[in-house]
């Protein structure tokens, strides 16, 4: 995986495309578009073919980052739940991440003179970056052995999950670290406090942050877990109150530089077309919000855009759909995905007895999956306990009951007063 594989010369810069309601908070800014139109709808054929660039277009929505079917490794469902091991790492990553701030607010607060402050954010910088050297081992190394059958699915998430909460308290030490020194004069440039924090990228993802309360709480989390030799994607379902939302975060390191060759390119010109091209749905259109330059320092300093952005299928605010552009490779090598699946499209395959009918709404592989069953002569939804592959995912309770869908061909059984009712769906179908 390039990102990774980072050393220590690395870059980044963050640009945010954020809500109308945020305070644009630099002379920088991307243009003002139009408010979400639910009605227009792109075709993603017009999205412009290219080999090299693993976003796949999708029809009326937004397309997503994939790993290239052919380098794919593996591809399960893992049910993470209670992990004392898993609760443990997480909690000894974020008191080292703890220390580390805190260590730097000491040293830099007791130092005497203007000079011994430039030295403590020279030393910092230097932990810093071991730091993340470390962490892009730990998880390149956890990626290896997961793939190779060395460590199981439950090992390689809780890796993921305790590399995930190091590399989110660095990032709170690397801001501060920048505040402190552009106090003293800056004696470590911005760029290369801006490539400390893109190299965070690859180790972090809301997927992660979830599963680290579930190892805690012992609340069972159903995931999608799909990686390659350069990369994985992690994909679930969240139940809320009000509303049931898909959450996806993919990375394709093999899409990041991994040294950080500088190409300044501009945003309107060269990054916001691009996005037009990759995700025709979502910037092709006026569905984009009001957007601002935030959070110094910029990871565009480093080579690295970064754009977030809802739109009528998310629904979740200013984060339904996030990617990272690297301006050296022209290609996205990250993403963050949400979606309220009662908007998304489907394609429906079905399956009845003598009374009832068994619906089973798909999208891609890794994508919402809707499983619900019907009364066959009034439409009803009915209650009814649902199987994916044999294994039990609970009762659809008179509704749709959604999950991830799986790589290939799979079968949805579900159980009826008249019988089981069973749907195969994949590509053979």
């Amino acid at each position: 995986m390039a990102g990774p594989r980072r050393v220590s010369s690395g870059r980044g810069l963050l640009v945010a495309l954020l809500a109308v309601s945020l305070v644009v908070s630099s002379g920088l800014a991307l243009p003002v578009f139009g408010a979400p139109s639910p009605t227009e709808t792109v075709q993603a054929t017009e999205a412009a073919a290219d080999a090299t660039q693993p976003v796949v277009p999708q029809t009326n929505t937004s397309g997503y980052l994939a790993l290239d079917p052919e380098a794919i490794e593996r591809s399960r469902t893992v049910t993470v739940g209670l992990d004392p091991a898993g609760a443990s790492a997480v909690t000894t990553a974020r008191l080292r991440g703890e220390f580390e701030s805190e260590r730097l607010r000491e040293q830099f607060a007791n130092a005497a003179t203007e000079e011994t402050r430039r030295r403590v954010i020279v030393n910092t910088t230097a932990r810093i970056e071991a730091d993340i050297d470390a962490l892009e081992t730990r998880q390149r190394a956890a990626l290896d052995a997961y793939n190779s059958g060395e460590i199981p699915a439950s090992a390689f998430v809780r890796e993921l999950v305790a590399v995930d909460t190091m590399a989110s308290e660095l990032g709170e030490t690397i801001d501060q670290l920048y505040t402190y020194g552009s106090a003293v004069g800056t004696p470590v440039p911005e760029r290369d406090i801006a490539r400390m924090k893109g190299r965070l990228i690859p180790l972090q993802g809301p997927v992660r942050d979830r599963l680290a309360a579930h190892m805690a709480d012992g609340t069972p989390r159903r995931v999608h877990l799909t990686t390659a030799a350069d990369g994985l994607v992690l994909s679930t379902i969240i139940e809320g109150e009000f509303s049931t939302r898909y959450l996806r975060e993919s990375l394709v390191g093999s899409a990041f530089d991994d040294q950080f060759t500088d190409k300044p390119i501009s945003i309107t010109e060269d990054f916001v077309p691009r996005l037009e091209e990759l995700y025709p749905w979502v910037f092709g259109s006026d569905r984009r919000s009001n957007t601002a330059l935030t959070n110094e320092p910029y990871y565009v300093q480093a080579g690295i855009y970064g754009m977030a952005v809802n739109h009528p299928h998310g629904g979740s605010g200013a984060d339904d759909l996030v990617v990272y552009y690297d301006a050296d490779t022209d290609a996205i090598f990250r993403e963050i995905q949400r979606k309220d699946v009662s908007t998304v499209p489907t394609e429906s395959v079905t399956a009845t007895n003598d009374a009832y009918r068994l619906v089973v709404e798909t999208t891609h592989a890794d994508g919402p999956l809707g499983i619900r069953v019907e009364n066959t002569t009034t439409g009803e939804p009915v209650e009814s306990g649902v199987y994916l592959d044999g294994e039990a995912l609970g009762v659809t309770d008179g509704a749709t009951h959604w999950t991830v869908t799986p790589r290939g061909q799979f079968t949805v059984t579900a159980m009826t007063p008249t019988g089981n009712v069973t749907a195969t769906v994949g590509p053979d179908t």
